[in-house]
């Protein structure tokens, strides 16, 4: 019995697949391409229904209804055909991609038959996977019941997956009737074939956010696994039918994007806004406000004024020294370094526009001045101090003042002398303070241990007679020594005729007695007087005596 059945499946196998390949050739080369679309074999959507009232051929069986009933007394047969390359319907590269399942089932029913069932009649449903020509067979799916015993109704389904180069399909639906004694009781009900595209593309947009002032470059990158990627959408225009998709954006704009699969499944929209363009430079500041617009010795604030955000890339204020690189400005930001530098302060945003700069002068000086040396002229009744002092920063010298004594810097902020030329002269020895400043209010002050000299004032020629003392008193003047505490000598260029000089010397005068050679008389004998005090310093004078004869008798 089994081989006969064999014979009989592979004789009206054959015979319907001819059947098939008859019909479809004449469908595709001998009817017109505008009937094309109508033929009851092409693909007709995903989701959706495939099987017709026109997809099955019959041999030993019939449709009524909705119910293909088997009538052959051996073995009926239904061959149905599906095509997935039919100009139109062509899915050959969704198919391609290997994500596309079927969704078939239909319901077989059969009567009981023999014991138990043991002589039920054998549905059995067999789906071949097709290339581009129909014996080439890629793969089959074989659809059997779990047991032909129990009669009654049993679904038929297969979830399979569409092999990668499927062109079209062969479903066939067999009864078998293993008692030819009686009637062929299967049935086949409510036979369905879907095809389905399970998710909808993915789309998805990426773009740099941060704020430019170039162009901004969109990707749109999208993808589907089922029936494959049909094209991606720029405000309802298809742009692509490839991804990753690109474009350039040059000014602000939004955009609703989208992809779309063959099955005509759509992505969630995408609605993009670019407002991180920002070509426009902002206003330059009005000036720089320092806190100190001259020289000073003491740190420099930079001082600007908040900053008004219009629409565009946040702003900040950035600045250099000199030629330097620019960099953002601290709030706060103070110069500490001694110099002169040139600060420009300009606005920057975030999109890396710049605008014009303003400049301004800041002026340091924290060195005090110095004075690398002194020297003192001492004269009669008079001292004068040399100083040769200079200014360690920039800003210059600005004053220089002496006071008698000892004296901090405040002292000099009203009282002291000034003397200009770098020297100044003093009558009177003792302890002096120098207070030297520069413009930039830095400062030094130095105390001196300064002196005098003695003087002699008015010494004159004097006659005397012959064996006479003349008492020659000296005009001496010293501010820092005692007349006591001077020393005072007096020599004669004649020491033959002025034989002695007596000096006379207290604190309250000195004098010299000058004692000629008995009996003797001539001259001008010439007196030289020097006087020094307790630190050496000498003055010396002359005079000249002459000494008068006297007549004795």
């Amino acid at each position: 019995m089994d081989r006969f059945f064999k014979k009989i499946l592979k004789k009206y196998n054959k015979l319907f697949i001819v059947l098939i390949c008859i019909l479809t050739i004449t469908s595709f080369y001998w009817v017109d391409k505008a009937v094309l679309a109508a033929s009851p074999y092409y693909f007709r959507g995903y989701d959706t229904e495939n099987i017709t009232s026109n997809t099955f051929s019959y041999s030993g069986a019939h449709l009524d209804g909705a119910n293909i009933v088997m009538t052959d007394s051996s073995l009926g047969e239904a061959i149905g055909f599906l095509s997935l390359n039919e100009p139109g319907h062509d899915i050959s590269t969704s198919v391609d991609l290997g994500g596309l399942e079927i969704d078939f089932q239909t319901t077989s029913v059969v009567t009981q038959e023999g014991t138990a069932g043991s002589e039920n009649d054998v549905p059995t449903v067999r789906i071949d996977f097709c290339g581009s020509n129909y014996s080439n067979v890629i793969s089959t799916v074989t659809i059997a019941k779990d047991s032909n015993a129990v009669s009654g109704s049993e679904v038929l389904s297969s979830n399979v997956t569409i092999p990668s180069g499927t062109r079209s399909l062969i479903i066939y639906l067999d009864g078998a009737n293993t008692n030819p004694s009686s009637a062929n009781t299967v049935v086949f009900s409510n036979t369905s074939f879907i095809i389905h595209d399970q998710s909808a593309p993915s789309c998805n947009v990426s773009y740099d956010t941060s704020w430019t002032k170039n162009s901004v470059t969109v990707t749109v990158n999208a993808a589907d696994s089922d029936s494959g990627l049909e094209g991606i959408y720029k405000d309802g225009t298809k742009v692509s039918s490839t991804s990753p998709y690109s474009f350039t954006v040059s000014s602000n704009a939004s955009y609703s994007i989208y992809s779309k699969d063959y099955a005509g499944k759509t992505s969630a929209t995408q609605n993009v806004t670019i407002s991180n363009i920002d070509k426009t430079a902002p206003s330059a500041p009005a000036s720089i406000t320092l806190s100190h617009d001259s020289w000073t010795n003491t740190d420099v604030g930079v001082i600007m004024p908040a900053l008004t955000q219009d629409s565009g890339s946040p702003l900040r204020y950035i600045y250099k020294i000199g030629s330097g690189s620019w960099q953002d400005l601290p709030s706060n930001y103070t110069v500490s370094n001694s110099g002169q530098y040139s600060i420009s302060v300009a606005v920057a945003d975030a999109a890396g526009n710049i605008s014009s700069s303003v400049s301004d002068i800041i002026y340091i000086d924290k060195l005090s001045p110095i004075i690398n040396n002194v020297s003192q002229t001492v004269s009669s009744g008079s001292c004068l101090i040399t100083i040769n002092a200079v200014d360690s920063g920039l800003s210059g010298l600005k004053e220089m003042k002496y006071a008698s004594g000892s004296h901090d810097a405040a002292y000099f902020s009203s009282g002291g002398t000034v003397f200009t030329g770098g020297a100044f002269t003093v009558t009177t020895g003792g302890v002096y303070t120098v207070y030297i400043s520069d413009n930039a209010g830095n400062y030094i002050t130095s105390e001196y241990t300064l002196n005098t000299a003695p003087s002699i004032i008015d010494l004159l020629d004097i006659n005397m007679n012959e064996d006479e003392i003349y008492n020659v008193p000296l005009n001496i003047t010293e501010n820092e020594t005692g007349l006591d505490k001077l020393s005072v000598t007096a020599t004669s260029s004649d020491t033959t005729l002025i034989q002695n000089i007596i000096i006379n010397q207290s604190s309250d005068e000195i004098s010299l007695d000058i004692v000629p050679a008995a009996n003797l008389f001539g001259g001008p004998a010439t007196i030289t007087v020097e006087v020094a005090d307790e630190q050496g310093e000498k003055v010396t004078d002359t005079f000249n005596v002459t000494v008068l004869a006297v007549n004795d008798a």
